[in-house]
């Protein structure tokens, strides 16, 4: 993943993206939600539904811990907009495990660091990509939030399901 500043949405903080992938054997799933809209937190609210079903990689390869995937997999959330706007408690549940897990791609309060990072990318904010850090550091896949059956086809390929019950 290359380097890059956000800018923490809970307290406009900056953040090396780096900071937050540590090599620590879990993935890092990196949801870019683009303009946190009406439409687009509806759009959160179905797809936070649909990767809580068993069937999704989610469930099947995480080890909840507590009722959540954190033990195999991180999730961090970036989202476009202005640090003065943004309420990033809109964000579903599912999406902000931990309040230092939202993440915004606006400068800091000097104006000086951070931004740009969609354009960077080739992200397109308006719609909502995946992007899956390896725990080695490295981009495993990256996909449009509307192929999770592909985002689970890639992590089968390696992955063995967890025992239910």
């Amino acid at each position: 993943m290359p380097p890059q500043i956000f800018v923490r949405a809970a307290d406009a903080r900056p953040y090396e993206i780096q900071d937050m992938l540590p090599s620590d054997t879990r993935f890092k799933l990196l949801f870019f939600v683009g303009y946190l809209t009406d439409e687009r937190v509806r759009e959160l609210d179905a797809l936070s539904g649909k990767m809580r079903d068993p069937s999704c990689f989610l469930q099947k390869y995480g080890y909840p811990t507590e009722g959540t995937a954190q033990s195999m997999f991180s999730i961090i959330t970036i989202m476009s907009g202005d640090k003065e706007d943004v309420e990033f408690t809109r964000v579903p549940a599912l999406f902000r495990p931990h309040w230092s897990n939202v993440l915004l791609d606006d400068t800091d309060v000097t104006r000086k660091l951070g931004g740009g990072a969609y354009k960077r990318f080739g992200i397109d904010p308006s719609t909502v990509t995946l992007v899956i850090i390896r725990p080695d550091g490295y981009v495993g896949m990256i996909a449009p939030a509307s192929a999770l059956e592909d985002v689970g086809n890639y992590f089968a390929a390696f992955m063995i399901p967890r025992k239910v019950g």
